[in-house]
């Protein structure tokens, strides 16, 4: 049938419906279909099979750039996130190395979100995402949060102090934060930032200091004299 008659541009147009139909039919964005079943486990599996879920989504290859950098922001921000449940389990493991690394990839992933969302907002649209910014500040922090406490377990103090630092500037109400930059800065022997970061802790929850956190309230004692408290196993809080 000639393409020029009536008949023939209806099929032609059918035929190239079809085929796009299909085209867009398989294309998805990883990570971001609620569907996806190693989200699941990654999320809600048991450790080891937690553990590994969380690996194959961070080895995936990232989308095409003819994705856009809209797309390009999703799939960062939803990798920022198991990034981060990895960090946990592997904590909980006592794979403190390992936790760190996942800690870290959580926030440069977190950061390239940052990057992309603005670049691929609209000027009249950045309003909106500016009304984002209090839930994207909750999950970086709490990705910094996990790095800086598996820096604490690894006695790496001063290297945790910035990371902490971060965190309140995120969330300045964070009393385990605050108990946990007083810890860090303490041991690394900067007794006055410790000493602030203490009040604060107390300023935010004044029963803070009880029995269930002894290291740090023994931290908390010899922070007054500048003295460095001996830590054998620090755990000086756990992850929210």
């Amino acid at each position: 049938m000639p393409i020029h008659s009536r008949a023939g541009r209806v099929a032609l147009v059918l035929v190239f419906g079809a085929i796009l139909t299909g085209a867009c039919a398989s294309l998805h964005l990883p990570d971001g279909e609620s569907n996806d079943e190693d989200q699941r486990r990654c999320i809600y599996g048991p450790r080891p099979a937690a553990i590994a879920a969380c690996e194959r989504i961070l080895a995936r290859p990232n989308p095409p750039r003819w994705y856009g950098p809209l797309a390009a922001s999703i799939v960062h921000f939803a990798r920022a996130r198991t990034a981060w449940y990895l960090a946990g389990h592997l904590a909980a493991d006592d794979r403190n190395e390992e936790s760190l690394v996942a800690a870290l990839r959580s926030i440069e992933l977190f950061e390239q979100y940052d990057r992309e969302t603005f670049k691929s907002t609209a000027p009249e649209q950045r309003v909106m995402v500016a009304q984002q910014t209090a839930l994207f500040n909750a999950h970086l922090a709490r990705a910094e949060y996990a790095a800086g406490l598996q820096l604490l377990r690894l006695r790496r103090w001063r290297e945790a102090v910035p990371h902490l630092q971060r965190v309140l500037r995120l969330d300045g109400r964070h009393a385990v934060a605050w108990a946990t930059l007083g810890v860090a800065a303490n041991q690394s022997g900067d007794y006055a930032t410790a000493m602030r970061a203490f009040e604060r802790t107390l300023e935010i929850e004044p029963g803070y200091f009880t029995e269930l956190r002894t290291i740090q309230r023994q931290i908390f004692e010899t922070s007054r004299d500048g003295r460095r408290l001996e830590l054998d196993a620090p755990r000086p809080a756990k992850q929210p």
